[in-house]
């Protein structure tokens, strides 16, 4: 059974992203009424889209050699990033019976007006599906498991509902909120970041942002141009030849100003499928206002302020793995998906990369920590599901500096254990969602 299960396991990640998500918006697009030939014209757009998103990451990842050396040396926790972790959670039985769960919660909560989400991002629903795995390995009980991936799914889809109309603004990808688990639980965090940084005279004063930029230098300031200067830069600090620096620059450089319109020609390819989805709901609900989307964080990666922030934060990850006392991870798999933690943080900020910066280097110490932690979990995981990860030593522990490191499913791992600090954190997290909502309500 297990055999089989794996082989299946495989045969789905190997599809990926990029052949599943065209699909389902294609049998979505039929659903909801869609023309056959205007689906198929939407689908491939996405696909298309998703293509070139895909090979701008592969040109980062590219960048990234310069970074990594051989500085793993010095920790004994390897960071394998977030894809090994999907192996785990779709191998595992709780995948196909979290995916029905979620989309009978999200149907349900739409119906009585809990939610104004409709998540057609089934590939990141292995975030509620991995909740839930943590949960049953800390407990061995499959009931706690499913309420964690339960609780985790209905959490997003508040955090998206609340988050949804700042999305539209300052992203400008109408009618679309953001259902990635691992970006959108950083909201409240950038949030309350802000907050604090209003109460700090001098600080709350500095206001960067790519426009600010631009403005005050001119040519100089143009994001591919900032992304060009902001390469050479990291080339030089990481001690590469000449290839070196003149490569990152222009790699930075091309991240700058293929983003932003490849994200654009995405959303082209998903606008029938949302218009379908609104004027359904429409005729279903009437006195509703809105019906949002939910997509994958990546429709925000097209944001300058996204892309020049988590450029920034790149070298600084590294520095902060070296310096911080105690910390076991050196940062590698994950490297190249910090606009995933950092854009909805970028968000709460309202686009001001100086606030972004300030806020995500204390996420990006706490992922550490908390990745190191639960480092002896995921390895037993990991290596109990057979996945061929290629580990030069037996003594590492394996982990992912983002998605193993994410606080929140580390809460939810020790709540449903019922530890005692987890237990005591319930109020304060809901007094903090509660300021948030009646802020961003007002």
């Amino acid at each position: 059974m297990q055999g089989w299960s794996l082989n299946v396991t495989s045969f789905y990640n190997g599809l990926g992203p990029i052949i599943v998500m065209p699909i389902l918006v294609f049998i979505l697009a039929l659903l909801f009424s869609v023309k056959p030939g205007k689906a198929f014209r939407s689908s491939l757009t996405v696909g298309v889209s998703l293509i070139g998103i895909f090979a701008i990451i592969g040109l980062l990842i590219s960048m990234l050699d310069p970074f990594v050396g051989s500085g793993t040396g010095r920790h004994d926790v390897i960071d394998l990033g977030w894809s090994p972790l999907t192996f785990v959670t779709w191998a595992s039985p709780f995948a196909p019976i979290v995916i029905g769960m979620t989309v009978l919660i999200n149907l349900v909560m739409i119906k009585f007006n809990l939610t104004k989400t409709f998540n057609v991002d089934v590939w990141n629903y292995w975030h509620f599906a991995f909740a839930g795995i943590l949960v049953y390995h800390g407990t061995n009980s499959v009931v706690l498991g499913l309420l964690a991936a339960s609780f985790a799914s209905i959490v997003l889809l508040k955090l998206a509902d609340w988050t949804a109309p700042m999305v539209h603004k300052h992203f400008n990808v109408p009618g679309v909120s953001i259902t990635t688990l691992s970006s959108v639980i950083f909201f409240p965090v950038g949030w309350l970041g802000n907050k604090i940084i209003d109460w700090i005279p001098g600080l709350r004063n500095w206001d960067l942002t790519p426009q600010s930029i631009q403005k005050r230098l001119g040519f100089f300031g143009e994001p591919y141009i900032v992304g060009l200067l902001m390469g050479l830069l990291l080339g030089i600090v990481t001690g590469s030849d000449v290839k070196g620096i003149l490569t990152v620059g222009l790699t930075c450089s091309a991240l700058m100003f293929l983003m932003p319109r490849v994200v654009k020609f995405l959303m082209e390819g998903l606008t029938p499928i949302t218009e379908a989805v609104r004027e359904k709901y429409k005729k279903r609900y009437p006195d509703r206002k809105d019906i949002y989307i939910g997509l994958d964080v990546s429709v925000a990666a097209g944001n300058p302020t996204v892309i020049t922030t988590a450029l920034i934060l790149l070298p600084l990850f590294i520095i902060v793995a070296f310096i911080m006392p105690g910390n076991r991870v050196f940062p590698l798999g994950d490297l190249a998906n910090l606009t995933t933690l950092i854009a909805m943080v970028v968000l709460a900020s309202k686009g001001n990369m100086f606030r972004s910066l300030l806020i995500g280097i204390p996420i990006l110490i706490a992922d550490l920590y908390i990745a190191a932690q639960m480092a002896p979990v995921l390895t037993n995981m990991l290596r109990n599901t057979q996945v061929d990860v290629h580990v030069p030593s037996d003594d590492l522990l394996l982990t992912s500096a983002l998605d193993g490191g994410n606080p929140f499913r580390y809460w939810i791992y020790y709540l449903f254990q019922g530890d005692l600090i987890a237990l005591s954190l319930i109020p304060v997290i809901g007094l903090l969602l509660f300021w948030l909502v009646k802020d961003l309500r007002r």
